[in-house]
């Protein structure tokens, strides 16, 4: 074999052993934590271009803790380097190692104990990988964005006064109620009177319980009623007593979810570094065959 030939062998089979030995992105997780706010939830995060990611400056791990938000949270991000190289956070969704997805989940830049402060709402259900567009490899953990959350209120209702959380503090209109689309509604329903109450949405304001409206099972007195509902359009509502639809009235804000993830901006799905090494190995490949076969061609004609 010729010294060409034998380079040629040489770096083929280096650009087969890189390819096999690149880490791929792991799905795992180390840790896990889920605060227990209602719509907010925050998170610290350190970050180490060798060590991963971990919520203190002392134990950091690969893959770093799983971070946990439902739809219709707001995720504040307090970001902070362990060592003195250029870092980012962001949201892979396509999962190809590379920062392409959309600015509303990715990061400014930070380095060194100086934190960065980010957030970003979760509009989406489901795993995906977190990463550093710097060290895709090394500076990954999984992003766990459950369905929207529930609530429960506990509700009295009196005829003459309104609503309240508590029959010592009840108005009209009465207290204003959040919830999300899709998230489950549990209301703990009770009068502070002897007559017939129930609790509906009148998304058409027209003080009529519709057929299209969510409506509570009647109650009375202090028997307390448990109803639920799932809310399935966002807005600002006027909840009301059918039985008393002008003096038994309140607000409930539904906030929207399910807008999804953010759409991807195009690039192969591929990861980067196995990208560019196999494209240098079809390349070395074809460069071989063509010298090959102009090697053989030559050996003909001199024969």
């Amino acid at each position: 074999m010729s010294g060409v030939g034998k380079w040629i062998m040489r770096l083929s089979m280096l650009c087969a052993l890189v390819v096999a030995t690149v880490p791929p992105p792991s799905s795992a997780a180390s840790s896990t934590s889920e605060p227990a706010t209602l719509d907010t939830v925050s998170y610290t995060l350190y970050g180490n271009a060798g060590l991963g990611w971990g919520f203190d400056a002392g134990n950091m791990t690969i893959p770093g803790p799983t971070l946990v938000a439902h739809e219709g949270d707001a995720v504040n991000l307090t970001l902070i380097g362990a060592d003195p190289v250029d870092h980012n956070w962001f949201l892979d969704f396509n999962n190809d190692s590379r920062d392409n997805d959309g600015a509303a989940t990715s990061s400014p830049v930070f380095r060194g104990a100086t934190p960065v402060f980010f957030e970003f709402t979760v509009e989406w259900v489901g795993n995906d990988t977190y990463r550093c567009r710097f060290h895709a490899f090394t500076m990954v953990g999984v992003f766990q964005a459950l369905p929207p959350r529930s609530v429960t209120y506990e509700l009295v209702g009196n005829a003459g006064s309104g609503w309240g959380f508590n029959s010592t503090n009840v108005s009209n209109p009465g207290p204003t109620l959040v919830a999300y689309e899709g998230g489950a509604v549990t209301l703990n329903l009770s009068g502070t009177d002897t007559v017939q109450h129930n609790w509906f949405i009148d998304y058409d304001n027209d003080t009529q319980a519709d057929p299209d409206e969510p409506v509570s099972t009647t109650f009375q007195g202090s028997t307390v009623v448990v109803w639920s509902f799932v809310p399935d359009r966002p807005g600002n509502f006027t909840y009301r007593c059918a039985f008393h639809p002008t003096t038994m009235t309140g607000r409930i804000e539904i906030l929207a979810t399910g807008a999804g993830r953010p759409p991807d901006r195009g690039g192969p799905v591929i990861e980067l570094i196995p990208g560019i090494m196999a494209g240098t190995l079809v390349f070395v490949f074809l460069f071989a065959a063509g010298y090959h076969l102009r090697a053989v061609r030559a050996r003909r004609r001199s024969q």
